[in-house]
C-alpha cells in the first residue's frame, strides 16, 4: 500500500496541527531489521496460497524469543545521560487524571513511588521490570551487568534527542547491532519503559493490530507527525502509525483499548472523533498473552494482577464495556437534561 504521507518534516508549529497537549502525544518508534522488513515485504508479494502458507510456517511465531532463551541480559549504553538537564521525567500531578479525551486514568502504583522516592532512572527503570514483566514471565529480564554492552542481549541509551524506541523482539539479538543499542528512551515513565520493553519482548503497536478500527484522519496524522515533537518522514509516519500490521507476520489477538502497546491519540486526530485512551499501565490482556507465550512465571496472570494493580483481571477484561455503557449513558442523561432546560426556557417566555 503506497503511504498517504506527502508532508516534509517540519520542526516548527504551523497552521493545520490540531491543538493536542504535546506532553499526552509522546510517540514512539518499533524498529525492524533489515532482514525482517524483507520478510514481511515478501509475504505481502506472495502470490499463491501454497507459498503463502509455506511461508507462514517460517514466520508464524513473530518475534517472540525462543523457549530455550530464559535470560534476557540488559546493558545501559551513557547512563550519565539520563541525568542530564536536558533529560525529560514524566510529572503526573493527580491520580487518577483525565487525559485529552475525557478517560479517567489511574497511574501503575510505582510511578507514584518512582516519583515520590525521586528514584534515579536506571535504577527506576530495573525496579519496573523487576516487579512487572519479572513476576509473571517464564523469561527473565537481567540487570546484574549493564555494563557488559559486548554480552548483553538488549541494550539501552538515554539520547534525550532520540525520541523512544525499539527493536521488536528476537531483532534485537541481531549480529548487526552487537554493541549498539536496541533501545533508546529518550523520556521517562513507567509507561514508556513497559512499552518499550514489550517491543522487546515481540509485542507490536496495538493501533496496528490487524483488527484495530481506528478511522484515522490521515491528513491530521501526516500534518501532525511531521512536525514537534515528532518531525517524521512520511514513511516513519505510516510505518509506525497508519499501516496496518500484515496478520501473518504478527501475532495478535482482538484489538485491546487498553493495551500498554496503545498510545494516547487525540480524537481530533480520527474522522469519528474517538480518539484512544492514555494507557499507562498493563492491561489484563497484556498480561494473559505475554504469560501464554512466556510460560512457567512465578505468579498467573490472576496472582500478578492482585499483587500489581489490586485489581482482578477478569474486572480488568470488562472494563471497556463498562466504560462504553457510562459514556452512553452519560450522554443519555446531557441529552435529557438539554431538552428539561430547553422546556423550562419556553415555559418561562
Amino acid at each position: 500500500m503506497t503511504c498517504p504521507c506527502k508532508t516534509k518534516p517540519h520542526c516548527n508549529y504551523s497552521t493545520g496541527i490540531p491543538n493536542i497537549n504535546m506532553n499526552a502525544q509522546q510517540i514512539c518508534t518499533q524498529l525492524f531489521s533489515d532482514k525482517t522488513k524483507k520478510k514481511i515485504d515478501n509475504l505481502k508479494n506472495l502470490k499463491s496460497e501454497n507459498e503463502i502458507n509455506k511461508f507462514r510456517a517460517v514466520f508464524k511465531s513473530g518475534f517472540l524469543w525462543p523457549e530455550n532463551k530464559k535470560i534476557l541480559r540488559v546493558a545501559y549504553i551513557n547512563p550519565n545521560d539520563s541525568t542530564s538537564s536536558d533529560y525529560e521525567r514524566t510529572v503526573y500531578y493527580s491520580n487518577p487524571f483525565y487525559d485529552d479525551n475525557g478517560n479517567e486514568i489511574y497511574l501503575d502504583p510505582l510511578q507514584v513511588k518512582i516519583d515520590n522516592e525521586r528514584i534515579p532512572v536506571t535504577d527506576a527503570i530495573k525496579l519496573i521490570i523487576e516487579e512487572r514483566y519479572n513476576k509473571f514471565l517464564g523469561i527473565k529480564f537481567n540487570f546484574d551487568n549493564v555494563d557488559d554492552i559486548d554480552n548483553s542481549d538488549i541494550r539501552i541509551s538515554f539520547d534525550p534527542n532520540g525520541g523512544s524506541s525499539s527493536y521488536v523482539g528476537t531483532d534485537c539479538d541481531d549480529y548487526y547491532f552487537k554493541g549498539k543499542p536496541t533501545m533508546n528512551l529518550g523520556w521517562f515513565n513507567v509507561a514508556t519503559v513497559l512499552h518499550e520493553f514489550g517491543h522487546a519482548l515481540g509485542l507490536i503497536h496495538e493501533h496496528q493490530n490487524p483488527t484495530s478500527e481506528i478511522k484515522w484522519n490521515t491528513d491530521y496524522i501526516c500534518n501532525y507527525f511531521s512536525g514537534p515533537r515528532n518531525c517524521w518522514d512520511p514513511k516513519t509516519i505510516c510505518t509506525n502509525i497508519l499501516d496496518t500490521q500484515y496478520p501473518d507476520s504478527v501475532l495478535y489477538t482482538d484489538f485491546d483499548p487498553f493495551s500498554i502497546m496503545l498510545y494516547f491519540f487525540s480524537a481530533r486526530l480520527t474522522k469519528d472523533d474517538k480518539g484512544t485512551s492514555q494507557n499507562v499501565r498493563l492491561s489484563g490482556n497484556d498480561v494473559i498473552q505475554l504469560a501464554r507465550n512466556y510460560p512457567g512465571g512465578k505468579m498467573t496472570p490472576e496472582e500478578f494482577y492482585k499483587y500489581a494493580y489490586n485489581e482482578d483481571i477478569a474486572d480488568s477484561l470488562n472494563v471497556h464495556g463498562l466504560r462504553e455503557r457510562v459514556n452512553r449513558n452519560m450522554k443519555y442523561y446531557v441529552a435529557i437534561g438539554m431538552i428539561i432546560i430547553i422546556l423550562v426556557l419556553i415555559l418561562l417566555l
